[in-house]
C-alpha cells in the first residue's frame, strides 16, 4: 500500500528569556508537593497540571478550623500556591503566612517562604526558611540545594559550590540536579560556574541541553559565545558497540528550514513509531529521539544526511534492522515530487 503525503511539520525552535518571579524561583529548588489528606489531592492535582482558577473554585471559601489545624494549615498553602500562579501577590502571601502559624510542621510552607523571600532579595530569611525545613527533614536531598541558592545570590560562592556538590552527590538524577544548579548559579551571575554545571548535565543526558535552550533562567548567558557554542555543539558518544546506519540525500537540512527534517517527522508520524515532540535543533543539526537516535545534519555540498543509533541491547538484529529499512524507504518516499492529479 502506498502511504499518502501528510502536511509537513515544523520543529520547535528553542529561545531564551529572562525573568524573575516567584513561579521561577519556585522550579529552581527541588520541591515535592505537600502530604495531603484523599478529599484535597485533586486541589493539588489541579496545581500540578496549571490549573489555577479551577483549584480555587474547589477551595470556595477558606476558613481557620481549630479542631483541625493541619488540615485548615494545607488549605491555606493551597489557596497560597494557586493565587500566586495567578499574581495574587498579597493574597498569596497572606495565605502562607496563615498556614505556617496553623502549621509550623509544614516543610512545604517553609519552602514557600524561602521562594518567596528569594524573590524580594531577603536572603537571609530565605536561608532561615530553608534551615527550618531541613530541620523537619534533615534526610531530604533537596536540603543541600535550597540552602546553596542564597548563598549564592549573597556572594558566599565557596560554601555554595559545597551545598550544590553534596546536593548533586545524593541525587538520583545527576542530569537534572546539574541543570538545577547550572540554573542556580546563572540567576546569581556566575557564568563560569553556571557553563560548568550545563555541560555536565548535557554531558549525562544531552537532553537538557533542549531545556537550557528556552529556559529563562539563562537569560544573562543568551549572548556568551560559550553558551552558544555549547547549545549548538553535539558531543553526544553512542554506547560501544552501538547499532549505526547512515544515508545521504539530495535534500537540504537548512537549519531545519529544508525539506529533509520535515520529512524525517513525517515519516515517523506514517510509520506509527512514536517521538518525542521536543526535537533539538541547531544550525548545523538536529536530533530526533525515538526508538533510535536520530541525527539530521547538513553537508557543504548542501545535501544532508540521516544517521540513526541505537544501543544493541535497545534492539534486537532484526528489529534494528527493520527500523532501518521502513524509515529510509518512508523518508526517500516523503522527499519524492508528486504530480498532481
Amino acid at each position: 500500500m502506498t502511504p499518502t503525503r501528510p502536511a509537513r511539520r515544523r520543529p520547535p525552535s528553542g529561545r531564551v528569556l529572562g525573568a524573575w518571579t516567584v513561579g521561577a524561583l519556585l522550579s529552581l529548588l527541588a520541591f515535592g508537593p505537600p502530604a495531603l489528606a484523599q478529599p484535597i489531592e485533586r486541589i493539588q492535582s489541579l496545581i500540578d497540571q496549571g490549573d489555577a482558577q479551577g483549584a480555587l473554585g474547589l477551595l470556595g471559601e477558606v476558613k481557620e478550623d481549630r479542631r483541625q489545624p493541619q488540615r485548615s494549615a494545607q488549605l491555606f498553602l493551597l489557596r497560597s500556591t494557586a493565587r500566586f500562579m495567578l499574581g495574587e501577590r498579597e493574597g498569596g502571601i497572606a495565605d502562607l503566612d496563615k498556614a505556617l502559624r496553623l502549621d509550623p510542621s509544614l516543610r512545604q510552607g517553609w519552602l514557600n517562604r524561602g521562594a518567596l523571600d528569594l524573590s524580594e532579595r531577603r536572603y537571609g530569611d530565605a536561608s532561615s526558611a530553608f534551615e527550618k525545613a531541613r530541620e523537619l527533614d534533615p534526610q531530604a536531598v533537596d536540603n543541600d540545594l535550597n540552602l546553596g541558592v542564597p548563598l549564592v545570590l549573597l556572594g558566599r560562592i565557596d560554601e555554595a559550590r559545597q551545598r550544590f556538590a553534596r546536593y548533586i552527590e545524593r541525587s538520583e538524577r545527576p542530569a537534572e540536579a546539574h541543570l538545577l544548579v547550572a540554573k542556580n548559579f546563572a540567576l546569581g551571575s556566575q557564568l563560569a560556574l553556571a557553563l560548568t554545571h550545563l555541560e555536565q548535565a548535557i554531558g549525562i543526558d544531552e537532553r537538557q541541553r533542549l531545556i537550557a535552550k528556552s529556559d529563562p533562567a539563562f537569560g544573562e548567558l543568551a549572548r556568551d559565545p560559550r553558551f552558544q557554542r555549547l547549545l549548538h555543539t553535539d558531543n553526544w558518544v553512542p554506547p560501544l558497540g552501538a547499532w549505526t546506519e547512515e544515508r545521504t540525500f539530495d535534500a537540504t537540512y537548512d537549519a531545519g528550514r529544508g525539506p529533509l527534517l520535515g520529512a524525517v517527522i513525517d515519516a515517523l508520524a506514517r510509520l506509527g513509531i512514536a517521538y518525542d515532540s521536543r526535537i533539538d535543533v541547531a544550525p548545523e543539526w538536529a536530533v530526533v529521539w525515538s526508538k533510535a537516535r536520530i541525527k539530521v545534519s547538513a553537508l557543504p555540498d548542501g545535501r544532508g544526511t540521516v544517521t540513526l543509533q541505537a544501543a544493541r541491547e535497545a534492539l534486537s538484529r532484526t528489529e534494528w534492522q527493520d527500523l532501518v529499512d521502513r524509515l529510509l524507504a518512508q523518508i526517500d518516499y516523503q522527499l519524492t515530487p508528486r504530480i498532481p492529479r
